[in-house]
């Protein structure tokens, strides 16, 4: 369903070589080198730098890359979606799965969907939780990935203007900490455990909950440390968790990493915690949304 030139380019592309991307491809490496030609041809620039040491993508070449990407998936969803029809289906609910954005939730709302619709099938997507993931899937539900489960509330919304948020239910923002933190002891924190400690806060901009926190440590808690991070990932864990630091986050997380505690906090910072779904939504997905509302 797309120029078939766009999958050699990308496998070229990966491999970085004609030679490699023609084992691959179990064609010669003329072969490639032609259809390259005839692509480069008809997009009227250079999408890759020649040399003794192989290939590399220019600057157009990288941004072709990433569109060429989008294309494959969106003609092989597309096909898969005619396939479905064709067989009766209602259609499939593609669930993003990362740690970060667990499904626990859904178990029980897939479970009384499918019982109304049986046609309804679920797929879980794995992927990996990190800022550009997070901006391709989020501008393009309804391709590859149809749901995911997230924190949000209106910073959020503005950011990721192609999606549709469905809050289930309001968390308070908590503190993650390392399970030998001098604080993990505590059923809940104040304030005053909080001075003279580094508590990481996402960066300005991506939820006025953490903004308004950040605000008030600022103004009136000056001996309080901010340090400050640009996402939620994995890293944030690994790197960020330690027996003197703080992270502000979410008791969804207890999972995530295995040598961590999350706290509450006697404070009033609250994100919405639901569903984000494309603003085109297809029947099963819709279906799953009624599900939901009529919980």
């Amino acid at each position: 369903m797309y120029n078939p030139q766009i999958k050699t380019f990308i496998v070229v592309a990966d491999a970085g070589s004609f030679n490699k991307a023609a084992e691959q491809l179990y064609v010669s490496s003329t072969a490639i080198i032609k259809q390259i030609n005839l692509l480069e041809s008809r997009v009227g620039v250079r999408l890759f730098e020649r040399s003794h040491k192989g290939l590399s993508l220019t600057a157009a070449g990288k941004v072709f890359y990433k569109d060429a990407e989008h294309i494959m998936r969106y003609s092989e969803n597309s096909l898969q979606r005619v396939k479905e029809a064709q067989r009766g289906n209602s259609g499939v609910v593609r669930i993003g799965l990362s740690p970060i954005t667990p499904v626990d939730y859904l178990i029980e709302v897939i479970s009384k969907l499918q019982i109304i619709n049986e046609n309804i099938q679920f797929q879980v997507v794995p992927f990996e939780n990190k800022l550009e993931n997070a901006r391709q899937i989020l501008g393009h539900l309804g391709e590859s990935i149809d749901i995911v489960m997230g924190v949000f509330d209106d910073s959020t919304e503005i950011l990721y203007e192609k999606a549709q948020f469905l809050p289930i239910k309001q968390l308070p923002v908590s503190l993650m900490m390392s399970a030998v933190h001098e604080l993990a002891a505590k059923d809940m924190l104040d304030w005053p455990d909080l001075e003279c400690k580094t508590v990481h806060i996402i960066r300005p901009g991506w939820s006025s909950a953490m903004d308004r926190l950040r605000a008030n440590i600022e103004q009136n808690h000056k001996t309080i440390q901010i340090e400050t991070f640009r996402f939620y990932d994995i890293h944030v864990f690994n790197n960020r968790i330690s027996e003197s630091d703080l992270v502000a986050g979410f008791d969804i997380w207890d999972k995530v990493y295995p040598f961590m505690v999350i706290k509450p906090v006697n404070w009033d910072y609250y994100m919405n915690y639901g569903l984000v779904y494309s603003r085109e939504p297809s029947p099963a997905v819709s279906a799953l949304i009624d599900a939901v509302h009529g919980l």
